[in-house]
């Protein structure tokens, strides 16, 4: 008898700490941002050995970007921006995931997303966008 026990997954996406981590004077804890990361890198990386599951590394993207100084990363981890259109994070998530399941490098992409921020239309500057993609290729490679 054939049992079907569902679909199976192909890829697993690194899960990015979204928790706010303070200090007492409400100023980003780094030190504790820098150990949940790690902590969730390494869980990642088990699952995805363990069951031979193709690793998405959006979470290294993300990190990559926190430590480059040319992007002020904080916009990206404030409570109400996480991932927000607006900064440029759901444009970083795409570019990793464009890279992995193609194989093809986005470091050539002139595309910029364009996003509605209160009616008016925005598009993601030029720079930012470089600084999102070379992120997200050293994550991938």
């Amino acid at each position: 008898m054939r049992k079907n026990f569902g679909p199976k997954p192909m890829c697993y996406p690194m899960p990015v700490y979204i928790i706010g981590t303070y200090n007492a004077d409400t100023v980003t804890d780094r030190a504790h941002q820098i150990r949940c990361y790690e902590s969730l890198r390494d869980m990642n990386i088990e699952i995805c050995e363990r069951y031979g599951i193709l690793r998405s590394p959006n979470g290294d993207a993300w990190e990559n970007v926190r430590n480059d100084a040319r992007f002020d990363w904080e916009l990206l981890t404030r409570d109400y921006h996480h991932d927000g259109d607006d900064e440029g994070g759901q444009f970083l998530n795409a570019l990793v995931w464009y890279e992995l399941f193609t194989g093809k490098s986005c470091l050539d992409s002139t595309y910029l997303p364009t996003y509605t921020i209160d009616g008016a239309q925005v598009t993601l500057d030029a720079n930012r966008a470089k600084v999102l993609a070379e992120a997200a290729h050293k994550a991938v490679y």
